[in-house]
């Protein structure tokens, strides 16, 4: 990797970290990484999206209050959710998305300040011309823990996409599943390489597209990534899974006919 390589690592690194969010699962003697979920904006109304699995669980035992949010990556504070709204499929079903709608404004600024949410600019379904794509989350196996302190740490996971199906995906839905190369080892920002960590707790984390700098422009993170689904599985070795942002927008379409129409016209520009 040349030195122009590792510095736009280091900023691809950099941006999804404001974008990737863990959530916790904190009881009353233990605290656990959940999964990873990202911040969106659209029409106006704040969102966190991530995989039904992450929180089925919790929905299904009425414990969302043990779901807690860090209100920023270096901040020590972590929040309930407060007052929202969920909408997901079950994951008994071939999906596996969950939308929350934050509610109370003061959560909404505080989450603003640490972090970065995305809108339906930042979205694309996949391209031809999108040969590189990375997973972005908190692998439960390398979070610190002291008490109820947690620390997590955050993995950019750079791969590509599968032009087939793996072998051993079942229930595989077209224009929904997406397959990308599990590699066992990545490289650091120091320009070495290491073993990839098993991926659990980067489930609900969104699968980024890198998409050809055109015209010339300046070269950045932001207008090079585009998030196309959401990380839902892995096996090690062969493959990772997720689900498209067309199933996203499907659940947004519960909350809000708007929204949806405006995550559907980016997702097909």
């Amino acid at each position: 990797m040349n030195d122009r390589q590792q510095n736009e690592l280091r900023a691809i690194t950099l941006y999804t970290r404001l974008c990737s969010v863990p959530l916790f699962e904190e009881s009353e003697n233990d605290a656990e990484i959940l999964g990873t979920g990202t911040l969106f904006m659209v029409n106006s109304q704040h969102y966190l999206v991530t995989a039904a699995h992450v929180l089925e669980e919790l929905i299904a035992t009425n414990r969302l209050e043990r779901i807690g949010i860090p209100l920023g990556g270096l901040s020590a504070a972590v929040s309930n959710l407060g007052k929202c709204n969920i909408e997901t499929f079950k994951i008994s079903d071939p999906f596996d998305a969950a939308i929350i709608r934050f509610e109370q404004p003061e959560l909404i600024g505080a989450l603003q300040i640490g972090w970065h949410f995305l809108s339906p600019k930042d979205l694309s379904s996949i391209r031809a011309d999108m040969p590189n794509c990375l997973v972005a989350g908190y692998p439960r196996v390398t979070t610190r823990k002291a008490g109820w302190q947690l620390s997590p740490k955050f993995f950019c996971f750079v791969s590509s996409l599968l032009s087939e199906v793996p072998e051993y995906a079942d229930e595989v839905r077209e224009g929904l599943d997406i397959f990308l190369k599990h590699r066992e080892n990545g490289e650091e920002l120091d320009g070495g390489t290491s073993e990839v960590p098993n991926l659990k707790g980067v489930s609900g984390a969104s699968i980024w597209g890198v998409i050809p700098n055109s015209g010339g422009s300046v070269w950045s993170a932001e207008s090079r990534l585009r998030v196309i689904g959401v990380q839902t599985s892995c096996r090690s070795g062969s493959y990772i899974r997720g689900k498209s942002w067309e199933l996203a927008a499907r659940v947004f379409r519960r909350f809000d006919e708007r929204a949806f129409e405006e995550i559907e016209a980016a997702l097909n520009r």
